[in-house]
């Protein structure tokens, strides 16, 4: 019967449609912590930034 064929064919079709989506699912990037990867990153600039402040209070005491 071509009736119970085209049914057959249509939950082939949507078994694939869902295996299809929760493969997408699996292939999704992880949200976590977004800073983490970043957190090794400031402390270059803390290294370079912190002898600012004896610069600041040095060139105040040389202008008054």
């Amino acid at each position: 019967d071509t009736s119970l064929l085209n049914q057959a064919a249509g939950l082939a079709d949507a078994v694939t449609g869902a295996i299809d989506a929760i493969d997408a699912l699996s292939s999704l990037p992880s949200f976590g912590n977004p800073a983490a990867p970043l957190s090794g990153a400031i402390d270059g600039v803390v290294a370079a930034t912190s002898g600012l402040g004896d610069v600041a209070s040095r060139t105040n005491e040389l202008f008054g």
